[in-house]
């Protein structure tokens, strides 16, 4: 299960990113949708590690038995086909 409480992400003065209490569970497939600009791309990024909250805390468990990924929405998001970009660990 990740945890998610109190995360904050915003870019100067606009908040981009705001989720007060919310929970992954294992053993589950989620999928983040929302009109553009609503702050998708910074959760799974900030999820990922890629990128840092401003405030918040994450409880994420060891990794090993449990897998979270995500695909980027450009199609050459590193320079390679889909496919590739898709079965590369990131």
């Amino acid at each position: 299960m990740i945890k998610i409480t109190k995360l904050v992400k915003s870019y100067g003065p606009r908040t981009v990113l705001s989720v007060n209490d919310f929970r992954f569970e294992a053993g589950r497939r989620y999928a983040v949708i929302g009109p553009n600009g609503s702050g998708k791309n910074t959760l799974l990024r900030i999820l990922a590690g890629v990128l840092a909250s401003d405030t918040g805390i994450m409880q994420i468990p060891v990794l090993g038995t449990q897998n979270m990924g995500f695909m980027l929405q450009h199609p050459y998001a590193l320079g390679f086909s889909v496919r590739t970009n898709a079965h590369m660990p990131f």
